[in-house]
This record gives C-alpha cells, structure tokens and sequence, in this order.
C-alpha cells in the first residue's frame, strides 16, 4: 500500500519522497536488519523514482546509520542525538544528510539559536548536501523563531 500510494505521489510530482520511521530506533540492531530492513529496502526499491530522492529517517537511529544506509535512500534524515561530524564519516561522501538540530533550541535566546545552528553547521564540516531542519516538534508557536533559525542557515553556510 505504501509503496502505491509513493509511487501516486512521485507520479504526480513529488520533489522528493521521506520514508519516516519513528519506531525503527527503538529496536536493536540486529532486530532492525532483521525485522525492518528488508521491507523498507523492498520499499524503496519498489518506487518508480526517475529523479526524485528518497530520504529515510529512522528516529533514535544514530548506533545503526551502516546498518539503516542499506535499505537504500539517498538521503538520510537525523535526529538531534546524532554527533553531525561522527554520522557524516560513517555514512560517506556520497550521502546526503537532512538534520539534525534539536527543536528544543526554538525556546532559547537568537544567541543561542545562532550558535547551535553555527554547531551543526561546524559538524558538517563543509561536506555537501546537508539540509538544515529541526526536529518533529516544532510548532507553530515558533514561526518567528524558525525564521530568524532558517535565516541563520542561509547566512552562515554562505561563507
């Protein structure tokens, strides 16, 4: 059903496709390989992708990103309790990463919301492909605080 209702969404012109998996990291490693892994990797080699990206995000996943990087998405989404700079080693050159700012920092001063966003910036350490986001509880109670955040983003990573 899931993989029908994706490829709907691709053919009527998704930019891009994220497979969202909010329990997956409370399973060990070697029960996700097990349990998981095959029928998201079956998942994401089942969409008709021509062009479109494929981001996986497994929440609580950071101890098995090598094993979370096989079921094949283009992108990997991070939660904030993942080390940036520690995830981009082991996930390689070649993938892209969205994350990992913890939403939490949306409570803080513009002080302490600029150094967090100049921190995850820092990780990424000038690797490509790096999509700045916050968490899933940002709320709408924030909107001037995830603007000055995203302007932050802009600013910074122009240097």
């Amino acid at each position: 059903m899931s993989m029908e209702y994706l490829n709907a969404q691709i053919k009527a012109g998704a930019q891009c496709i994220q497979i969202f998996d909010t329990w997956g990291g409370i399973l060990s490693p070697a029960d996700y390989e097990r349990y998981v892994l095959p029928y998201t990797a079956k998942l994401i080699n089942g969409l008709n992708r021509m062009e479109t990206p494929v981001i996986h995000f497994v929440k609580g996943a950071g101890t098995m990103l090598d094993t979370v990087k096989k079921a094949g998405g283009d992108v990997m989404g991070l939660d904030w309790h993942v080390n940036l700079g520690a995830a981009r080693d082991l996930l390689g050159l070649q993938m892209a990463v969205q994350g990992n700012l913890d939403p939490t920092v949306l409570y803080a001063t513009k002080e302490i919301i600029e150094r967090e966003v100049r921190r995850v910036l820092k990780e990424n350490a000038g690797r490509r492909a790096i999509s700045s986001t916050l968490g899933t509880a940002s709320c709408q109670q924030f909107r001037r605080e995830r603007r000055f955040m995203v302007d932050c983003v802009h600013r910074l990573s122009q240097r």
